[in-house]
């Protein structure tokens, strides 16, 4: 489902307090609200389309990579080219 398909859940989303993402099954930003955007730095046009192991610390990402490991079927998720 896409989040522009629910007019009254991006309504509700945007007015939210909290930042909000989708990804979609390649780990790549589908929706951000405009709160996700003002605590990354970045605008929905920055972000959509891309990983957000992009926008993480080299250190976190081998943290969510080696010390928080995902399910098997769920590895390659993390998977980003350098």
């Amino acid at each position: 489902m896409e989040a522009n398909s629910r007019p009254d859940i991006v309504a509700a989303t945007e007015q939210a307090n909290i930042g909000i993402s989708l990804v979609d099954a390649d780990f790549r930003y589908t929706w951000v609200n405009q709160k996700y955007c003002d605590l990354l730095g970045y605008s929905s046009k920055d972000l959509v389309g891309h990983s957000p192991l992009e926008f993480t610390h080299p250190t976190t990402e081998q943290q969510v990579k080696f010390e928080a490991p995902l399910p098997p079927d769920m590895q390659n998720l993390l998977s980003c080219s350098a």
